[in-house]
């Protein structure tokens, strides 16, 4: 038998357990940054091949055997072989419940194995706080490995392609996960393809609590909507209202406190401050948080440095 080391070897049948396979390895490798190594099969074989060698070798040498189930392929033989193979190693076996549930695997040999399911939040927890002890990790790999792991596990579960278990941010612990798991740039440029200014993005949530992130270029608020005219805005407010801004100094004070009482400006509000963001996103337009606000004047801005 071979050299156990830090390798999980991943096993999949069907599309979508390809889809949240290929975004479980890079959680894996990106968390333990890259001490961590998967293989999938068959993803990882090469054309011509002789797989059964090469299985041997990767069950050989894994930490960790984990088997993506889905409704679909629960009764795949394939899975249920290498899982065969895996066991007989002694390996830890670890089913992971992509769209399904657990009664689903009623009548099926894999049922005598401990699984995780995807779509709760005390799995995923329990997943991430577990793994570590089938790897060998560096000192200061270990301390920060399950907390990265289980912010990681928040883009895996996406990829279930299942409306019934495509989940929504609907606490707040899940909303730092999400927020903390985000890497808008690869090489300076975003995912999307887009370079936005600052490298910054755009989070909110409305009254059915999906949460979304989208990559976006900053713009204050008195330029979004052909309706403002900056200078009418100003010109009113300084007629009207002289008083109250007889303390500023400048101009950029005399800015700031407009945009304080909610008045359009060509200022932009930043903050390193996820819950900060969060909290604007959450009011309205007269600064009221409630459970009918929908974040009408809640664009919050956050940079990632």
């Amino acid at each position: 038998m071979g050299m156990t080391t830090n390798k999980v070897f991943i096993s999949y049948s069907g599309v979508t357990s390809k889809n949240v396979d290929l975004e479980l390895r890079a959680a894996f490798e990106n968390a333990s940054n890259g001490q961590v190594k998967c293989f999938i099969a068959p993803e990882d074989l090469s054309s011509g091949e002789q797989w059964v060698t090469r299985l041997q070798t990767e069950l050989d040498e894994c930490s960790l055997f984990v088997l993506s189930l889905t409704k679909e392929n629960i009764n795949s033989p394939w899975l249920t072989y290498e899982a065969g193979m895996a066991s007989a190693k002694g390996k830890s076996v670890l089913p992971l419940l992509i769209n399904c549930e657990f009664e689903d695997l009623r009548g099926s040999p894999l049922r005598s194995y401990q699984g995780i399911k995807l779509s709760e939040d005390a799995s995923r927890r329990k997943l991430a706080l577990e793994a570590v002890r089938f790897f060998d990790f560096d000192r200061n790999v270990e301390e920060s490995f399950s907390s990265a792991f289980l912010a990681q596990l928040c883009g895996v579960r996406e990829k279930s392609n299942d409306a019934k278990y495509h989940h929504y941010i609907t606490t707040l612990e899940e909303y730092i996960q999400a927020v903390s798991s985000i890497d808008i740039t690869t090489n300076g440029k975003s995912k999307k393809g887009i370079q936005p200014s600052g490298e910054c993005f755009l989070s909110w949530a409305n009254k059915q609590s999906k949460g979304e992130t989208i990559i976006f270029d900053p713009m204050p608020s008195v330029f979004r909507t052909s309706k403002y005219s900056e200078q009418e805005i100003y010109n009113q407010i300084m007629t009207e209202c002289a008083h109250e801004f007889a303390g500023c100094m400048n101009h950029c004070e005399t800015l700031a406190k407009m945009q304080h009482y909610g008045t359009p400006t060509r200022l932009l509000d930043i903050t390193t401050n996820a819950l900060a963001a969060l909290f604007f996103a959450c009011v309205d337009e007269s600064g009221k948080t409630n459970n009918r606000s929908e974040g009408g004047g809640g664009l919050c801005y956050s940079v990632r440095r």
